[in-house]
């Protein structure tokens, strides 16, 4: 239930959305993107300093088996 990202970085933007069934936390500051969730006993991070959309990582997150 921790955030494991290691990114203590202030971000602007935070919002909550569901992605493939998983609450998520999607962080934003000037096109830098840390995405934080939880699905069963395991906790997951993704982090881009530029080149990814928030749509690339939510489609990384759906492709996730």
């Amino acid at each position: 239930s921790e955030d494991i990202s290691g990114d203590y970085n202030v971000y602007k933007n935070v919002k909550k959305v569901n992605i493939a069934g998983a609450e998520v936390t999607v962080r934003e500051a000037d096109g830098k993107y840390s995405i934080i969730w939880n699905k069963g006993e395991n906790a997951f991070a993704l982090y881009s300093d530029g080149g990814l959309t928030e749509k690339d990582m939510t489609d990384i997150i759906n492709n996730l088996k």
